[in-house]
């Protein structure tokens, strides 16, 4: 059964019989591998070398006390490391041991060095002159390239007076193209700047007609009424009222008042603008009116023919003339309802059929699409 030790080095690992080295002085073991004895020196040692080995902490306590005026004839034995191999030689006292097998090991070591200097030798004297042919031939061709090169001058020299006046030629060419290219360029900046500026006005007029419809919220419209002078327009307006049976108070009433028509060619009485205090009231009489389903001027106790009676939101110039389109293409497509709800126009076919809204002139086309209505509308409930 193998003993089971612990290395003096430190290691951690199990020592065995194998490989191993114990000090002459405390009996320390040691594997081979941490002493950096490779194995190959190991068995060269003989078993004196073996037995008069001392462990690096026993030499360095050695030295302390003794010094250098130590003569004691036993000296720690000293194992070559794997970079003396070249010299491996074991010292003891002075004295130096070499094996015969080590001896034959260093001569065929030798040998093989020779035989490879030689090899190496031949090697090189073959690339010397392999270096120097290429050396020859690249002079050579060097030689012919600067002979070619002279003769390529020769024949550029008389091209250089036509590139010259070609250069002078394009350049006179690229001036002229500069300043069309300038001019263009303006133009398109010019342009630009105009397109910005109508996109301006159109965005500006939008707004400008949204604030001022806006403004227009709490407003009714009531058209058709004939103008007689010295007319009562309150009276008119709360006449209008119990025909609809809705209770106006004058406080609710900001102002009332005819405006004269856009065109003035047109020959209809004046319509009468009512400002109301909230968009509530305006919405309810509205509501009111549409109710009754017509009311005629005779009602309202104004004399002469029977005129009917109108009452819508207040739009502006803009909304009105695209109200007008609309009812204009809705006749002409065959449908039924256009009406404006909180400014927004809005038509539908049929009773059943969705409504749709209309924005802007291009939203006209809508009526086009008779077929399928529904993939073109916009619902505007």
């Amino acid at each position: 059964m193998s003993r089971k030790m612990e290395c003096g080095s430190g290691c951690g690992r199990v020592l065995t019989e194998k490989s191993l080295m114990i000090c002459r002085l405390c009996k320390q073991t040691y594997h081979c591998e941490c002493l950096n004895i490779s194995l190959h020196q190991y068995l060269s040692l003989s078993k004196d070398d073996i037995a008069s080995w001392t462990c690096p902490t026993c030499c360095n306590v050695t030295r302390r006390h003794r010094g250098d005026r130590d003569n004691t004839p036993v000296r720690s034995t000293v194992i070559p490391t794997s970079k003396e191999l070249a010299s491996c030689s074991l010292a003891e006292s002075g004295t130096s041991h070499q094996d015969p097998d080590w001896r034959s090991f260093q001569q065929e070591l030798q040998s093989m060095l020779n035989a490879w200097r030689q090899d190496m030798d031949c090697s090189l004297s073959k690339i010397r002159g392999d270096i120097h042919n290429a050396l020859t031939d690249i002079k050579n061709e060097i030689h012919a390239l600067r002979t070619e090169q002279d003769n390529m001058k020769i024949g550029l020299a008389g091209l250089t007076n036509d590139v010259t006046e070609l250069k002078a030629a394009a350049q006179f060419q690229s001036e002229q193209h500069s300043d069309l290219k300038k001019k263009f360029s303006d133009l398109d900046a010019v342009k630009s700047d105009r397109s910005d500026a109508m996109n301006l006005v159109t965005t500006m007029e939008c707004k400008i007609d949204s604030l001022e419809q806006h403004a227009r919220q709490c407003n009714v419209e009531i058209c058709n009424v004939p103008d007689k002078r010295n007319e009562n327009l309150m009276g008119i307006l709360e006449t209008l009222c119990s025909q609809i049976k809705y209770t106006v108070q004058q406080r609710d009433i900001i102002s009332i008042h005819r405006v004269p028509h856009a065109n003035q060619q047109n020959n209809r009485p004046k319509n009468i603008i009512v400002k109301f205090t909230t968009r509530i009231i305006r919405d309810n009489v509205l509501s009111a009116f549409r109710k009754t389903r017509g009311l005629k001027s005779d009602q309202l106790g104004i004399t002469g023919q029977p005129h009917n009676i109108y009452m819508n939101e207040h739009l502006t110039l803009k909304n009105k003339q695209l109200f007008r389109e609309c009812r204009e293409e809705a006749k002409k497509h065959k449908y039924k309802y256009v009406w404006v709800k909180n400014a927004t126009i809005l038509v539908r076919r049929t009773d059943t059929s969705p409504a749709f809204v209309v924005r802007s002139s291009k939203d006209l086309s809508k009526f086009k699409s008779t077929g399928n209505t529904s993939d073109n509308m916009e619902t505007g409930m």
